[in-house]
């Protein structure tokens, strides 16, 4: 099962934050012990909301599997780096089995990303969970790594025949719009 991962940004109107009111009923019902967590001003609070250069903004970020179908989805605030994100997303994902039967398949083969998901922290989770990265070297990266010389390493493997199936999560984000 390959997952492909993406994100898209999503703009949102400047009296988008700070009106006050209670945190919705639902998620204080769920979670009695944490009420404080979902205060509106918490950069990690349930809407997310970011403040860049442009305004207010929130990035969703999603995994699909081969057909589209979205797996996961975590929201982070738009100012936040892309790259935090890839280790919620792949934590989240359960996959039904075939007929039904038995607990839900949470590891992927192989994660396909684009650069935005190329660090070193994301390659060393995926390794740790026995998943194959086939996400592309940034041209910093490969930079830093050639200045180490025979210090730097090898260049992270990316087979290009299966990164062109990344496509998948974009359309089905662009889908989701």
């Amino acid at each position: 099962m390959a997952v492909a991962v993406d994100f898209t940004v999503v703009r949102a109107h400047q009296h988008a934050a700070g009106a006050r009111h209670a945190p919705a009923s639902d998620l204080v019902a769920a979670y009695p012990d944490t009420k404080e967590v979902f205060r509106r001003d918490d950069p990690d609070g349930r809407e997310a909301l970011g403040r860049s250069h442009g305004g207010y903004s929130t990035t969703p970020h999603q995994a699909a599997d081969a057909r589209r179908r979205p797996l996961f989805r975590v929201t982070t605030p738009g100012q936040r780096h892309d790259t935090t994100a890839c280790a919620p997303v792949m934590a989240g994902i359960g996959v039904r089995r075939p007929g039904g039967v038995g607990r839900p398949r949470t590891r992927a083969t192989h994660l396909l990303g684009d650069k935005a998901y190329s660090s070193h922290a994301n390659r060393a989770y995926l390794r740790r969970r026995k998943i194959r990265a086939v996400i592309p070297e940034r041209a910093d990266q490969a930079h830093n790594r050639k200045a180490r010389g025979s210090r730097g390493g090898r260049p992270p493997a990316c087979d290009a025949e299966l990164y062109t199936l990344r496509t998948v999560a974009e359309r089905s984000i662009n889908k989701r719009k």
